[in-house]
């Protein structure tokens, strides 16, 4: 089903969706190097256990903002498991379902790191009889997972249609679509995408139930730990404002993927096919780098502007003599 011509609107226009995704990336790029700067200089010693976690999360998230902003620039046309780029790769004369899979790889990768956070909290804080068993896996385990997500995109590979044949249904199944997307290099990831869907939502969910168990197991160990005594309220507090940290830096961000996901969830259910709309959930999804950066630099203490650069010693001159500004704070974490 196409949307009527009154349903559209200027997001519709490759120009204007290319634009407005360089310009997010020129305005994004600066915060992502502020950030990996801080994360990587700036972080506490106190911090150093979660300081690499946090700067891998950091590293995918810059990836896949500069890849969806700058290199690809895919160009979604849903219902349909298709796309064509019309970003710098595509110039440069690289393959549109490299480019599609690479986006998918870099998505997985971002949401493997954000699990991998919740991993490394949970082995510090949390203390159980199979521990050092667990310890002896966890890296292998999250290997493992970028390993699925490798796989999975290989068998998505090899079960995409014939190119020429699936184009040809795909511009009979969208009679609306303009002239500018007809002639492009679209890539049909396939057309029968029950398997797909299916292999998706399993992903998704195993990685919600994981980050939703190590964040129970966090909070009911911290909570024991402080009942028995094992732990002061001082330490208490600080594994807490560190988690609750943890969780707003993930989960603030996260709701400009969930956005797009849940519009584009429907639009394959319903058969809905609108440019302009397919547009607007990449253009959102895209901003998830700069606000996920954004509120990293804000609510973790240590990485914050005042702590960073006003909390430190001003030296300055007046009337001949020298005056030294000393401040003093305590870094929570």
């Amino acid at each position: 089903m196409c949307s009527t011509q009154e349903d559209t609107i200027f997001l519709d226009s490759p120009f204007v969706y290319s634009l407005l995704l360089h310009i997010m990336t020129a305005l994004s790029t600066p915060v992502h190097i502020l950030g990996l700067y801080i994360i990587l200089f700036r972080t506490p010693k106190s911090m150093g256990s979660v300081k690499w976690y946090l700067f891998n999360l950091q590293i995918w998230i810059v990836l896949f903002d500069i890849s969806v902003g700058f290199f690809t620039i895919p160009v979604l046309l849903l219902p349909r498991f298709a796309m064509f780029p019309m970003g710098i790769l595509k110039v440069l004369g690289v393959p549109s379902f490299i480019q599609t899979f690479s986006v998918f790889a870099l998505l997985g990768f971002m949401m493997i790191s954000i699990i991998a956070i919740f991993k490394n909290r949970f082995f510090a804080v949390c203390s159980f009889r199979w521990k050092k068993f667990c310890v002896k896996w966890k890296r292998t385990w999250i290997m493992l997972h970028y390993f699925g997500v490798i796989v999975a995109l290989i068998i998505f590979g090899f079960m995409s249609p014939n190119q020429e044949m699936a184009k040809q249904r795909l511009l009979e199944a969208l009679p609306c679509l303009p002239a500018y997307i007809r002639t492009s290099p679209i890539f049909i990831a396939c057309e029968d995408y029950t398997y797909q869907l299916l292999l998706m939502v399993f992903f998704t969910t195993l990685a919600c139930l994981e980050v939703l168990f190590f964040a129970i197991s966090i909070g009911w160990h911290s909570i024991q730990q402080l009942r028995t005594k094992q732990i002061s309220s001082k330490t208490f507090k600080m594994q807490r404002n560190f988690f609750f940290a943890v969780l707003i830096q993930i989960g603030v961000p996260m709701v400009l993927l969930l956005f797009p996901f849940g519009y584009q969830w429907m639009a394959v259910v319903c058969n809905y096919y609108n440019q302009a709309y397919n547009n607007l959930s990449m253009i959102t999804e895209a901003m998830h780098g700069l606000v996920s950066t954004i509120v990293t630099l804000l609510v973790h203490r240590p990485y914050n502007w005042e702590d960073n650069w006003v909390g430190k010693n001003h030296v300055f001159v007046k009337n001949g003599y020298r005056y030294v500004c000393e401040y003093s704070r305590m870094v929570n974490c």
